[in-house]
């Protein structure tokens, strides 16, 4: 997978949109544990995350005009990060600093990397 060097504003919306997508994802996380009444729900922070998600919201349709962002894009960009979070956050913080020792392998030689990683995942 190639690195794409993104400009300055790119990187900007990039991060406005992946913000949106994780404010979103915390609004869905605590109404899952509304609906199972978990004990660590907290009606303090989601009505501050929701307060805060329309402008949010209103400044990354801003950056999908602005740069003709498609819906697939959107969707997909959206899905990536929510399995990203789900996967992730599901081990503890040892395998986690592992996970970020493969991604800075991947960045000192990601031709090796991606063969590494495609071979063990076809077995």
């Amino acid at each position: 997978m190639e690195n794409i060097e993104l400009t300055k504003e790119q990187y900007v919306g990039y991060n406005v949109v992946e913000l949106s997508v994780l404010f979103q994802r915390s609004i869905e996380i605590l109404d899952e544990l509304k609906q199972i009444d978990h004990k660590f729900k907290n009606k303090a922070l989601q009505s501050q995350l929701t307060a805060i998600y329309p402008s949010l919201d209103k400044q990354t349709k801003l950056y999908n005009e602005f740069y003709n962002v498609s819906t697939e894009g959107i969707t997909a960009f959206y899905d990536v990060t929510k399995k990203n979070a789900e996967y992730i956050m599901n081990y503890n913080i040892l395998d986690k600093a592992l996970i970020c020792n493969f991604l800075m392998a991947h960045e000192k030689d990601p031709k090796s990397v991606e063969g590494i990683i495609t071979k063990i995942l076809k077995k």
